[in-house]
């Protein structure tokens, strides 16, 4: 198992680090000044300032908290199906789908209820199982020990660009160089 962080404090103290190795899993932190690679937490994070902006804009919403405008956008985000996995994150951990206000208002009418098996697994959108780059680069093609220039953000070393040797591809973004 391996756990991606953005190399932030809470991801660096020597207990968790310690706590997570016990477990088996190992720490990676994604490049400095890439966001891309660190992709879903960028989102997230894109998602809940775009949220409480409007919170905040929002001349009904003057009169709720700030606590309980988060938690009003955590219940709403958590329950809404991400279209990459079909299912609550909850369903997923604890097997268990939440009660929202939708579901208390009229109980019997549950959206599976609604839905007959044969129809829901009609209705369900194929999601791709590869990324959806619509062409390969250089990139897919990379070997380890093949040279590469990578674009250096350290300030120290006055160039821009280093000759490196490629080692290993993570992910599509995320790659070992040295």
């Amino acid at each position: 198992d391996v756990l991606v962080s953005d190399g932030g404090p809470p991801f660096n103290s020597h207990y968790f680090t310690s706590f997570l190795s016990r477990q088996g899993i190992k720490v990676m932190k994604s490049p400095p000044y890439n966001p891309q690679s660190n992709g879903q937490a960028e989102r997230l994070v894109r998602t809940t300032k775009d949220v409480l902006k409007k919170f905040l804009i929002d001349p009904e919403l003057d009169n709720i908290d700030l606590e309980d405008q988060i938690n009003l956008f955590l219940m709403n985000f958590r329950n809404n199906i991400p279209t990459s996995t079909g299912q609550l994150p909850s369903e997923k951990v604890f097997s268990y789908k939440p009660k929202t206000m939708l579901d208390l208002l009229n109980p019997k009418s549950n959206y599976k209820n609604y839905l007959s098996v044969q129809h829901a697994s009609d209705d369900k959108v194929q999601v791709p199982t590869v990324s959806n780059k619509k062409s390969s680069d250089e990139l897919d093609n990379l070997t380890a020990g093949d040279t590469v220039w990578y674009k250096n953000n350290n300030k120290s070393i006055s160039k821009k660009w280093i000759l490196v040797t490629f080692l290993k591809k993570f992910s599509l973004n995320t790659f070992q160089v040295s």
